[in-house]
């Protein structure tokens, strides 16, 4: 009788633990890379030829993209659009347990760069922000004392997606990839710029899903 109470115990264990098994595999989508040179971004009036070096002085400059945008007069912006199909993560969507976008950047210009990252839907409408309270700070390359580049700044930023973000994500067909660059650098009075320098972005989804076993 016991050795029958016993079995019957551990059938209902075995049953009880099976229910909660899941699977939780994780994958990562890179897209890009891509880059975006300065003569791309600010106008060839302000820049002249690519192989020209030329010296801004404290100043303003008129934004060329206006729409979306956080304004700052002391600047160049622009918005690129990068086509990109996310419904690959459509069918996983609803096993989606968190959901990560990376930025891996790196930045030749001697001067700051803000950037947004816009989640378009076919027609090119906007859908949601990958930043939510303000422009991600993309920090200047290193120069030296007359205001040449040196080193580019090498970067990355991780942000979490909430489930509002995620559907709207899983519903894009494009990216828009919003740049600013100031033309002026804290404590420089002149800062050195080349059309040929570029911004270098390296994007990647990183998904953690979470599949019940057995049914």
């Amino acid at each position: 009788m016991l050795v029958t109470e016993i079995m019957a115990c551990t059938d209902n264990l075995n049953k009880a633990v099976s229910d909660k098994i899941v699977y939780q595999p994780e994958y990562s989508l890179p897209i890009g890379p891509v880059s975006y040179s300065l003569g791309q971004i600010m106008p060839l009036s302000v820049l002249g030829p690519s192989t020209d070096t030329v010296a801004l002085p404290d100043t303003t400059y008129p934004i060329l993209y206006d729409e979306h945008s956080y304004r700052n007069p002391s600047g160049h912006d622009t918005l690129f659009i990068l086509p990109y199909d996310f419904s690959i993560l459509a069918d996983q969507a609803q096993k989606v347990r968190a959901l990560m976008l990376r930025v891996n950047y790196t930045n030749e210009f001697p001067t700051y760069s803000d950037l947004q990252v816009y989640f378009m839907d076919g027609n090119s409408n906007v859908l949601d922000s990958l930043f939510i309270e303000s422009l991600y700070r993309l920090e200047p390359a290193e120069i030296d004392r007359s205001g040449m580049v040196v080193a580019p700044f090498i970067g990355q930023k991780d942000t979490e997606l909430d489930s509002v973000k995620i559907r709207h994500l899983v519903n894009s067909k494009f990216l828009g990839i919003y740049i600013f660059v100031a033309t002026i650098r804290s404590g420089q009075n002149v800062v050195h710029l080349y059309s040929s320098s570029s911004l270098d972005l390296q994007f990647a989804v990183r998904a953690w899903l979470e599949i019940p076993v057995g049914g």
